[in-house]
């Protein structure tokens, strides 16, 4: 979908001309790393934490344990999804607002 609007429809044009130099500056950089480190390292150590823990599990208990956490992980997936989907749409909704010159809604 991606390639289609960007490389065959070029919708993106009247919104953004594209890289240039002049738009790279280290303070933004900067701000930006500081931000987008600390998350990814969250997001890292979830998923670290459920492959150690599916490993312990499936290493000491049985295989029925073993379904029994998976089965339970599955429901904390569609839980955060919907969490996730929810907090990304209201997100979406007030940065528009916000870009639009309009923070009252």
């Amino acid at each position: 979908f991606c390639s289609y609007t960007v490389l065959w429809k070029q919708l993106h044009k009247p919104c953004w001309d594209g890289w240039s130099f002049e738009s790279f500056r280290w303070d933004r950089a900067k701000r930006f790393m500081g931000q987008a480190l600390p998350v990814a390292a969250v997001m890292s150590l979830d998923e670290w934490v459920y492959s150690i823990l599916t490993i312990l599990v499936g290493a000491y208990c049985s295989n029925v344990t073993l379904d029994a956490a998976n089965i339970t992980f599955q429901f904390w997936v569609i839980a955060w999804s919907l969490c996730w989907g929810t907090c990304l749409g209201c997100q979406i909704f007030t940065a528009r607002f916000l870009g639009n010159g309009r923070p009252e809604m």
